[in-house]
């Protein structure tokens, strides 16, 4: 949903996802308390539509009824989150891949990266360490970089089977100050 706004007498226009499947990895990954306290509204605001805070914070428009309207998706998880959670492949680039069953078949460096990364909340980090040696059929850390970059882009609901499996501490996302979408379940 687009909106517009003005700061310092320009007219800004952003836009905020209507729904679960419009909401991108790097949007997800800011929606942590590192970033985000999960109940300020206009900074959830900023990160959902990259509008500077700052200007989100002085403008004198009030677009928040339609605004809320939009984000109003976020205190519920997906309709299929639960079997999102339990898929054992995901479709990238139009290759299927397998989420694997334990990490003890992998590679005995991206093993121990896996666990560093498992106390991390970089989904797009950690879905990029799996999946860059399983498309090209060998380790590339520099092409691994630009893997991440682009599932940075990409919808969480695609993504987020594949780092499921890797994340070992039970935390989860708060939105208006309720949990959703607890990855560990």
């Amino acid at each position: 949903m687009k909106f517009k706004f003005q700061y310092n007498k320009k007219t800004f226009t952003a836009e905020v996802p209507r729904c679960w499947d419009e909401v991108t990895v790097q949007q997800f990954q800011k929606m942590n308390f590192s970033t985000w306290d999960g109940i300020d509204i206009v900074h959830l605001l900023s990160i959902l539509s990259g509008a500077d805070l700052k200007a989100l914070y002085e403008t004198k428009s009030k677009p928040m009824k339609a605004v809320y309207a939009a984000m109003s998706f976020l205190k519920e998880e997906p309709i299929e989150w639960e079997a999102l959670k339990h898929k054992t492949a995901i479709i990238y680039q139009g290759k299927m891949i397998r989420i694997p069953e334990d990490l003890e078949n992998e590679a005995f460096g991206l093993m121990l990266e896996f666990q560093q990364f498992a106390e991390s909340d970089n989904i797009a980090a950690i879905a990029a360490l799996y999946l860059q040696p399983v498309i090209d059929g060998k380790i590339d850390k520099q092409r691994r970089l630009d893997i991440e970059i682009e599932i940075l882009k990409m919808p969480i609901l695609e993504i987020l089977p594949i780092v499921n499996f890797f994340f070992r501490k039970s935390r989860e996302y708060r939105i208006f100050g309720k949990p959703v979408l607890n990855l560990y379940q």
